[in-house]
C-alpha cells in the first residue's frame, strides 16, 4: 500500500520471511547469511531424530563453524574454483556476481541461524481470529493502518502470555516502562497481558512514532528500536527510506532483529492476508463476541466464575490481564475494573456489575447520545439510590403518582416546586421527577453541544484548554499553536477549537470528557437541592458571564442544562431563560 511501501531492494528479505513462515517447520533451522538473508547456506532437519534442544543446538553450532571455515578458506584465496570440493564450489557460487575474496572473509562472520516457524505461524493465525477485528476497529479509530493489526504475528505469534528474553510481556510484547505509560500494571494486573487493552495502548504508540517519523515504516521499525534509535539510522543513512537504511546503515544496536522487522512484518502481513493459500484447510477461530460491565464492588475471582457460571479458563480468556494473587485468591478483582463477559453468559441483574460500559470501542465512535446517556444515568442512579433511604414502598408509590401528574403541568420544571409541609416521600419523588427531567434537558443539550465536527468541538462551559490537552495527552501549546491562540489567551463558552487526535482517539478523548462532566454532576447533585426555578428576561449589557456570576451565583454549566433549546452564547435583550433556584443541602438532606 501507499502507506506501506516496500522498496525493491528488500524484496528477498520479505521472500526469505515468507519461508521461514510457510516452508521450514519448527524442526528445521535455516543456516544463512544475516546481512542478505537470501543467502541459505544450508537446512538442517531434525524431525525424527529425537534429539534434545540441548543436541540440535550444539549440532546446530558445529554447522555454522563448518560454514564459516568454508568461507574463510575462500577468502583467503589459496583456494581456486578448480580446486574447490563440491560443497566449497556450492557456498562460493552462493555469493552472487560479487564473489571477491573480501565479500567472503566478511561474510564468515555473518554466518545465522533462524528456526523455522511454519507450524509456530499457523497457530498463530488460528490464535488471531479471536481478535483482529476489534483490533482493526480500535486501529482505524487512532488512524493507523489497519494491516498493523498483524504485528502481534512478529512480536508473539498472537499468544497473550509471551515474555521475551528481555521481559517485554504480552501479546503485543511491551517492555514495563513503555507499558506503564498506557496501561495499568501493579501486583494484581498486568493489562499488557490484555491483548485488547494492549492492542489500544499499541495504536497510540505506533501513532506516536509516526507523528515523530512521519513515516509508517520508520515508525514500524521503531515500535521494535525505539523513536531516537531510529532517528539516528535516518540521520548516519542520510535517508528516510526504509530500503537505505536497512541495507546501508550498521550499528551495534541496530542488529539483525531491528534491521529486518520491517520486511519481517511485511511478510507475516502476507501470509496472514493469504492463510489459505499457504495453509489450506485452515480453521481459523471465530471473532471474540463480549460485552464489557463494570464491577461495582471488589470480588473475589472465584466467586466471579461461580457467579456467572463459567469455568476459570475461560474468564480469563477474556480478562488476562489478572495476575496469580487474583486466581489464587489473595487478592480481589479490583472495584471499577472493566470485566469482559462473552455474549452468551446471563447477567441478568447481578449484583457485583453495573450496565453495560457505554465507554468502550464498538467500532463506531464513542457517540453524543451514549455520552448524554450516561450523564443521565447517573442522575437517575443517584436519585433512586436517595429515594429509597427516605421513602416507604407505600409513600413512594403515592408520592410518585402526584408527581405524575404534577409533570402535566405547562412547565415540567417550574412546575414542581413542593410547599414545606409537604410530606418528606412525596417531596422527594417529585425531586426525582424533576430531576429525571433535568437529566432527559442534559441528554438533549449534550447532544448538540458536545457534538464535534471535521475535529472541532465547540467549548462547554467548565472547559479550559488544559482540560483538552490533558485529555488528548499533547501540550497546550500545540492546541494553542493548532488554533492561533497566544499564551495566556483564555477560550470562551461557545468558542470552536480544532482537536489533536494524534495520540488520543475521538472515542477516548470523549470517555475522559465524560469522567469529568460525570464528576460534575455527581458533585452537584451531592451538594445542592433544586428548589425552584425562575424566569429572567435579558436586559441590555447583559453576558451569560455576569448573569451567571453577578446576578444569581450560578455555574453557566448548570444554565445551559436548564436552557437546551437556547443558543447562549449569542443571547440578546428580550430573550428569557430559566434560571434554576438552588438550596445547600444539609448532610440528612438528599
Amino acid at each position: 500500500t501507499k502507506e506501506l511501501p516496500l522498496p525493491k531492494v528488500l524484496d528477498l528479505r520479505v521472500q526469505f520471511w515468507i519461508n521461514i513462515f510457510t516452508k521450514y517447520s519448527v524442526d528445521e533451522w535455516v543456516i544463512h547469511d544475516s546481512d542478505n538473508p537470501e543467502i541459505v547456506y544450508s537446512v538442517i532437519n531434525f524431525k525424527g531424530t529425537g534429539l534434545s534442544r540441548k543436541a540440535r543446538l550444539l549440532r546446530v553450532k558445529n554447522e555454522k563453524q563448518r560454514i564459516a571455515k568454508i568461507l574463510k578458506r575462500i577468502g583467503t584465496g589459496k583456494l581456486k574454483p578448480r580446486s574447490m570440493s563440491e560443497e566449497e564450489k556450492r557456498i562460493y557460487l552462493l555469493l552472487g556476481a560479487d564473489k571477491s575474496l573480501r565479500r567472503a572473509r566478511s561474510a564468515s562472520a555473518r554466518v545465522r541461524v533462524q528456526q523455522g516457524m511454519r507450524e509456530t505461524f499457523m497457530h498463530g493465525i488460528i490464535r488471531s481470529g479471536f481478535y483482529v477485528d476489534h483490533f482493526k476497529k480500535i486501529f482505524r479509530d487512532y488512524d493507523v493502518p489497519e494491516d498493523l493489526v498483524y504485528l502481534p504475528h512478529v512480536e508473539s505469534s498472537f499468544n497473550p502470555y509471551a515474555i521475551s528474553r528481555s521481559g517485554a510481556k504480552g501479546m503485543w510484547q511491551f517492555t514495563y516502562s513503555t507499558g506503564k505509560r498506557f496501561l495499568k500494571i501493579n501486583r494484581s494486573i498486568d493489562e499488557r497481558f490484555d491483548p485488547f487493552l494492549s492492542a489500544e495502548a499499541a495504536a497510540r504508540y505506533l501513532s506516536e512514532c509516526y507523528d515523530e517519523l512521519e513515516s509508517w515504516p520508520l515508525a514500524i521499525t521503531a515500535y521494535n528500536h525505539g523513536i531516537a534509535g531510529v532517528r539516528r539510522a535516518a540521520v548516519a543513512a542520510r535517508s528516510e527510506d526504509i530500503g537505505r537504511i536497512v541495507t546501508k546503515y550498521r550499528s551495534r544496536r541496530f542488529g539483525f532483529t531491528s534491521r529486518n522487522f520491517y520486511t519481517e512484518f511485511i511478510a507475516a502481513c502476507h501470509v496472514a492476508k493469504n492463510s489459505n493459500r499457504y495453509f489450506p484447510g485452515i480453521r481459523i477461530e471465530k471473532p471474540a463476541v463480549f460485552r464489557v460491565f463494570t464491577l461495582t464492588k471488589s470480588v473475589d475471582f472465584n466467586k466471579l466464575t461461580g457467579f456467572f457460571n463459567m469455568e476459570p479458563d475461560e474468564l480469563k480468556r477474556y480478562n488476562p490481564a489478572f495476575l496469580k494473587n487474583i486466581y489464587n485468591g489473595s487478592a480481589d478483582v479490583p472495584a471499577g475494573y472493566k470485566l469482559r463477559l462473552p455474549v452468551s453468559c446471563g447477567i441478568g441483574e447481578k449484583v457485583f456489575v453495573s450496565a453495560p460500559d457505554t465507554t468502550q470501542k464498538d467500532g463506531n465512535t464513542f457517540g453524543i447520545e451514549k455520552f448524554a446517556s450516561l450523564l443521565a444515568e447517573t442522575v437517575f442512579r443517584f436519585v433512586s439510590e436517595n429515594l429509597q433511604k427516605q421513602a416507604q414502598p407505600e409513600e413512594k408509590a403515592k408520592a410518585l403518582d402526584l408527581a405524575y401528574k404534577n409533570s402535566h403541568k405547562d412547565s415540567a420544571m417550574s412546575g414542581l416546586y413542593v410547599a414545606e409541609s409537604t410530606i418528606d416521600s412525596a417531596k422527594t419523588a417529585l425531586y426525582v421527577k424533576f430531576l429525571s427531567d433535568t437529566a432527559l434537558q442534559l441528554n438533549r443539550q449534550l447532544k448538540e453541544g458536545l457534538e464535534i465536527h471535521n475535529g472541532y468541538l465547540t467549548v462547554y462551559p467548565e472547559e479550559t484548554l488544559g482540560h483538552y490537552a490533558e485529555w488528548l495527552n499533547v501540550p497546550t501549546w500545540k492546541l494553542r499553536l493548532k488554533n492561533n491562540l497566544r499564551y495566556g489567551q483564555t477560550i470562551k463558552t461557545g468558542q470552536k477549537i480544532k482537536m489533536d487526535f494524534s495520540r488520543v482517539s475521538r472515542s477516548e478523548f470523549e470517555r475522559r470528557r465524560l469522567g469529568y462532566h460525570t464528576n460534575l454532576l455527581k458533585n452537584f447533585l451531592c451538594s445542592y437541592t433544586i428548589r425552584d426555578s425562575v424566569l429572567y428576561r435579558i436586559k441590555r449589557g447583559d453576558t451569560l458571564w455576569s448573569i451567571v456570576n453577578n446576578k444569581f451565583g450560578i455555574s453557566a454549566w448548570l444554565v445551559f442544562a436548564f436552557n437546551p433549546d437556547k443558543n447562549l452564547t449569542k443571547i440578546k435583550p428580550g430573550d428569557i431563560l430559566k434560571i434554576p433556584v438552588l438550596q445547600k443541602k444539609l448532610s440528612d438532606s438528599i
